[in-house]
Order: structure tokens, then C-alpha cells, then sequence
């Protein structure tokens, strides 16, 4: 899924203002964190890169391990255990990870698949690419908005 519904999502799950900033930022995060690698890795080249998609086509090892590290439930839920036991308000923080792992399931396919038990395991489904099946994303927006239209209208 894209990563700006991942914000929106992390945000509307929570539906907290005190916490509506940390929402999305921890809903952006398994994204955000590679992301933030191949800017400071290869500077300007990395939004050139993803705009021709040879990079997404034929990414770097070290990026595609960084990524399925950052899309794997095992560190963010030994992250998510010790922030229950120091700081345990903070854990309803991993709510958007999670979701933004679970999201991603099936709407990723081959290289970029979510593999939730990564490295233990290269299991994977192999989804649909939302990003070559526009009706995975306006679905994904049209139940977005329908649920914040819910909340707000109640």
C-alpha cells in the first residue's frame, strides 16, 4: 500500500489527537526507514531512480534487506516488548506498524512481498502490486474515507 495511507490509516485507527502525529509517523515507519537509507545512500539519484523504477525493479541487496527487516513482525514486536515494560502507554504506538505490515500482505508481490517472519523465514504471499492495479488503491482510499466518515458523522 502506499505510504501515505499507511499515515492515514495508523491516524484513523487511533483516533487521538495527543497522538495523531506519532500515528502516522509509526504507520509511515517500515517505509520511511529504508526510504531514509536510500536518500542519504544515493542522494538525489533515489527519487530520479524511483521515477524511471529501475530501482524498484532491481533494488540494491543491502536496501531489500533493511526493507524486509523494517516489513517483519519479529523486531517491531521485541521493539513493541520492551516499550511495554519501560514505557507501556506507548505501546498502542505499534498499532500503526502492525497495521501497516498486515496492509502490505496483499498488495506486494516478488521482491517487494511481505515477509512477516523475516529472516527466520522467506515465506511470503504473493499479493497484488498496488501500484499495477490501480483498483487495490482506490478501494483501499474508498474504505479509508468511509470509515472516517463513520467516525466523524457518529
Amino acid at each position: 500500500m502506499d505510504a501515505v495511507s499507511h499515515g492515514a490509516w495508523g491516524a484513523t485507527l487511533l483516533r487521538s489527537r495527543a497522538l495523531v502525529g506519532w500515528a502516522v509517523l509509526t504507520g509511515l515507519l517500515p517505509d520511511l526507514l529504508p526510504a531514509l537509507y536510500g536518500i542519504y545512500r544515493y542522494r538525489g539519484e533515489f527519487f530520479k531512480d524511483i521515477t524511471n523504477q529501475s530501482f524498484a525493479n532491481h533494488p540494491e541487496l543491502t536496501y531489500v534487506i533493511l526493507y524486509r527487516w523494517c516489513h517483519s513482525l519479529i523486531p517491531i514486536s521485541i521493539l513493541t516488548g520492551i516499550t511495554l515494560a519501560f514505557a507501556p502507554s506507548w505501546t498502542v504506538l505499534a498499532i500503526p506498524y502492525y497495521l501497516h505490515l498486515l496492509l502490505d500482505v496483499p498488495t506486494h508481490r516478488g521482491i517487494w512481498a511481505t515477509r512477516l517472519f523475516y529472516p527466520l523465514s522467506d515465506a511470503h504471499v504473493e499479493g497484488w502490486d498496488w501500484w499495477r492495479h490501480p483498483w487495490v488503491s482506490v478501494g483501499n482510499w474508498a474504505v479509508l474515507v468511509g470509515v472516517n466518515i463513520y467516525f466523524f458523522t457518529r
